[in-house]
């Protein structure tokens, strides 16, 4: 009876569609698992990014000879835009000089 039984090869091939569903979907479950893991840091990061994104600016008075214009000043503090005075930061000196006639 026993030899009868070992014999059989009767849904062999069944079976072992079986084991390799069932390995394919253990991988999948861990491999979604692990991209879930991996999309929500990658949210998250680009959530803090954008909230601590900085919209200050400044730039400095210009005049030439058609006319001139005063400079501005916006700082940003914990999401709240403040408008200040004209900035008063000196120009970046440089060795790279440009000659400029005067005006006519």
């Amino acid at each position: 009876m026993f030899s009868k039984f070992y014999n059989d090869e009767a849904g062999n091939v069944a079976i072992e569609y079986l084991f390799l569903a069932t390995i394919v979907g253990i991988g999948l479950v861990v491999g979604f698992s692990n991209l879930a893991s991996a999309l929500n840091v990658e949210y998250t990061e680009l959530g803090l990014a954008i909230v601590t994104l900085d919209q200050s600016y400044n730039y400095v008075a210009a005049s030439g000879c058609a006319g001139s214009h005063g400079g501005a000043n916006v700082t940003e503090v914990s999401g709240v835009l403040t408008y200040g005075e004209p900035a008063t930061v000196a120009p970046v000196v440089s060795t790279n000089t440009l000659h400029i006639n005067s005006c006519p």
